[in-house]
């Protein structure tokens, strides 16, 4: 019990260190359409908290220039919102706190992401190891965290590792 609590917080703080080293500043928090709206259309960092489907399609159609995403773990995304932000030519990260919700259709729209460098994904039970393992597809992919993941294997972290040989590719259960 004490090593999991540890595991978990060492994660949070690996990922917390991640947003400070990139961003310089927290980001703008959005929760809705509405938040979404609000912001500047050249934004480029932006924190999604509690945020649903809908919010992520209003990201995807108006934040074009975003280069970086966090969707903490309350957030109530599926499929749906994945595939809307796939169309965000500039996202180098993306951070996906509760992807419960998601299936390999979302990792699909990821690997469309041409930008992307940094991804961490948790908690993902109904992601299949297959899925993850076309992530390793990406040429520009240098640091994947994949958390709590139910279907990410010892095997699964092996061949991401072997395709992405310079990238930080790291399981944590």
């Amino acid at each position: 019990m004490w090593m999991t609590r540890h595991r978990r917080a060492a994660s949070g703080l690996l990922l917390a260190s991640v947003i400070a080293l990139s961003c310089g500043r927290w980001p703008p928090v959005v929760t809705n359409v509405e938040d979404v709206a609000a912001l500047p259309a050249g934004e480029k960092r932006i924190r999604c908290i509690g945020c649903g489907d809908e919010a992520l399609a209003a990201i995807g159609r108006r934040l074009q220039d975003l280069d970086y995403l966090f969707i903490n773990n309350d957030a109530r995304i599926t499929d749906v919102g994945i595939q809307a932000i796939s169309t965000l030519r500039h996202l180098r990260q993306l951070e996906v706190g509760s992807a419960a919700g998601l299936t390999d259709a979302s990792i699909t729209a990821i690997n469309q992401l041409t930008a992307l460098e940094e991804l961490s994904i948790e908690n993902a039970s109904e992601i299949s190891s297959g899925a993850f393992q076309s992530l390793g597809a990406s040429t520009r992919l240098r640091r994947l965290f994949l958390i709590r993941c139910k279907n990410a294997s010892a095997q699964t972290t092996q061949i991401l590792r072997q395709r992405l040989p310079g990238a930080d590719v790291r399981v944590i259960e």
